[in-house]
């Protein structure tokens, strides 16, 4: 992954994240293992992919999310976590063009925001992969964002509480639609993605 983007990123990205139960570096670098699967089938059906903004995007994406990004001066934690891609990418020399893709790119991964380029498409949904896999990791990754929001809130969340919040989530996302191949729909034209997320809701709120 250096060569691809050139740089040491445990040096350069790295020390924007800290150890928080989900939201940490190594959740990036899942982050940016998922999109490189998408850009492989992307390229099979010749769908055109800038795969370099989207590996960056994607290490950067939740950088800085353990500070306060409205002390930063910024409306969400996803436009300050572009702003540190900026900073640290225009350090490293890199086209103007190519860091204004980037931070699209990662402001794209805003709940509220659209996703229209291949690359918003491919990012939004390496970050959302984990609802849709198998149900042991869709569980994982359920514990550990609990912890992490029990810990940043300091106050213990219910059971009941935490099912009524993560079906709101999950339901959200199930709303939009990320098409990208022709893979992304099973035999019949349904979402393989919505599919998987939605069963694995259906198992987790029956617990």
């Amino acid at each position: 992954m250096d060569r691809l983007v050139g740089f040491d990123v445990q040096k350069v990205v790295g020390r924007h994240y800290e150890n928080l139960p989900y939201h940490n570096f190594q959740h990036a670098l899942n982050v940016v293992a998922e999109c490189q699967k998408l850009v492989e089938k992307c390229k099979t059906y010749d769908v055109q992919v800038d795969e370099q903004v989207v590996i960056l995007a994607a290490l950067f994406h939740d950088a800085g999310y353990h500070q306060d990004h409205e002390e930063q001066g910024f409306e969400s934690k996803e436009e300050y976590s572009a702003d540190i891609a900026e900073q640290e990418l225009n350090r490293l020399g890199l086209e103007t063009g190519v860091i204004n893709l980037v931070k699209e790119c990662i402001i794209a991964t805003h709940r509220n925001k659209p996703f229209v380029l291949v690359e918003q498409k491919v990012l939004r949904a390496a970050d959302l992969a984990g609802l849709a896999g198998s149900y042991e990791d869709f569980l994982y990754n359920n514990e550990i964002l609990k912890q992490e929001l029990e810990e940043v809130h300091q106050q213990e969340i219910g059971d009941e509480e935490w099912k009524d919040v993560v079906a709101s989530l999950i339901k959200f996302y199930l709303s939009q639609d990320i098409k990208l191949t022709p893979e992304h729909d099973d035999e019949e034209g349904f979402s393989i993605f919505h599919r998987q997320a939605q069963e694995n809701l259906d198992r987790f709120l029956k617990r």
